[in-house]
């Protein structure tokens, strides 16, 4: 298909995903250390998009024709020692209204940088709050004291002529503050909020173990997007099924801005997917699904998600796909009660927190202090690969963290015995 744009120049690795909008990634260092970041495994291994390539792709007509906004990222912008230079290349663009820093803030909030990154020009900031007190924000950032210092910024932000906006990950670390992080932030009257469910890009059991499952998520983000509605705060959300936002369906958007940056980066964006992308309206409109982290952690979700038929506009809320029958799910708990496999169960330690139906037979969820472990187990087949095997089944499990292989060492013996009479599966 041809682009609306003129093909790039060598020198500007862009892809024009966004017409107005394009984010200038820099710069890639942090001050904190986010669990979930979703650069940490170019942190300290790009330079990203340097000032050369930025007025090169600044100076081409072509290439910035219709940009309204450019947004400077990184890392954590405001320690890039020529961050004011990068707002001016951004200005000297003679259709940008708005240049945006996503920034953590911690710097913001005290002495005059902020004053001065105003001064430059720009005159919004995106600033990242993933919890609604100090514990939350330490265990997340794990940077203790960090909270204080991000607040400071968000009030310096508000008490400034530039408008404030900010941005929470959910995760399981966060997502039943999710409604006090809008009253904490609502008195400093955001131009908006934005939810983001966590974006896997970086893919490793302890990132999967921060993952919510979207039924438990969901009332507590209709609550936080209710409060944002009660005090007029515009609010967007990101790879979260649209289907399940029911009256803020409207706020859902998984668009992202052009981004300057080398073209390698994109090799570990996470893929998504939905079981429904098929017949369901929102796949036509921007919705992503669920991150195949998401689906090989907790499945399809096919019982769970509710699509808007094509077509067929007055069946949303009535398009959920029968549950399996009860039968076949009482058979699968009383098959793995026999074997003391049952949800509840302890081993070595670790609960088992769920089993159902995956693919060609079942999945565990074994968990522990906040890590989760999954499990799989099929019928034998000697021509796949597998972790162990009895008698008659494969078992396989997700990665495991450098940290935890004691523990899992001792969970998955236990797992794997307790398997070693059953000769079926119920599924």
């Amino acid at each position: 298909m041809r682009r609306a744009t003129a093909a790039p120049s060598p020198l500007v690795p862009v892809e024009r995903t966004a017409p107005h909008s394009v984010l200038i990634a820099f710069g890639f260092r942090c001050n904190l250390a986010c669990t979930f970041c979703m650069v940490e495994d170019v942190l300290g291994q790009r330079p990203g998009t340097d000032l050369a390539t930025f007025r090169a792709f600044a100076a081409d007509p072509q290439q910035t024709r219709g940009i309204r906004q450019i947004v400077l990222s990184g890392g954590e912008a405001t320690l890039e020692p020529e961050l004011l230079e990068y707002i001016a290349i951004a200005r000297s663009i003679p259709s940008v209204e708005h240049v945006r820093i996503q920034t953590n803030a911690t710097r913001l909030g005290a002495g005059s940088l902020l004053d001065e990154l105003i001064a430059a020009g720009a005159d919004e900031f995106f600033v990242s709050v993933h919890g609604a007190d100090e514990p939350t924000i330490a265990a997340i950032s794990q940077r203790p004291g960090s909270f204080a210092a991000i607040r400071a910024g968000l009030e310096a932000i508000a008490a400034s002529r530039a408008k404030l906006y900010t941005n929470t990950c959910t995760v399981r670390a966060n997502y039943t503050q999710l409604t006090d992080i809008v009253r904490l932030i609502a008195p400093l009257r955001p131009a908006g909020m934005d939810f983001w469910n966590l974006w896997p890009r970086v893919d490793h059991l302890a990132m999967r173990a921060q993952i919510v499952p979207v039924q438990t998520l969901q009332p507590h983000l209709l609550a936080a997007l209710d409060a944002c509605a009660a005090a007029q705060i515009p609010a967007t959300v990101k790879w979260f099924p649209r289907c399940l936002l029911g009256r803020h369906a409207g706020c859902q958007d998984d668009s992202q801005p052009t981004t300057l940056i080398d073209r390698d980066y994109w090799e570990a964006v996470p893929a998504y997917a939905c079981i429904w992308e098929g017949v369901c309206g929102h796949a036509r409109t921007g919705c992503s699904g669920l991150s195949h982290a998401y689906i090989e952690t907790f499945g399809w979700e096919h019982t769970v998600l509710q699509p808007e038929r094509l077509g067929q506009p007055g069946m949303h809320g009535d398009a959920r796909p029968p549950a399996p029958a009860t039968p076949a799910s009482s058979l699968v708990r009383a098959w793995a009660a026999a074997l003391g496999l049952d949800v509840g169960a302890d081993l070595a330690g670790w609960r088992v927190e769920s089993v159902a139906g995956h693919q060609a037979g079942l999945r565990w969820l074994l968990a522990r202090d906040g890590v989760q472990l999954p499990v799989d187990v099929r019928l034998r087949d000697e021509r796949l690969p597998a972790w162990q095997r009895t008698a008659h089944l494969d078992v396989m499990h997700g990665r495991v963290a450098d940290a935890l292989r004691d523990e899992v060492g001792k969970v998955l013996p236990a797992f794997l015995q307790r398997l070693q009479s059953a000769q079926d599966l119920p599924v």
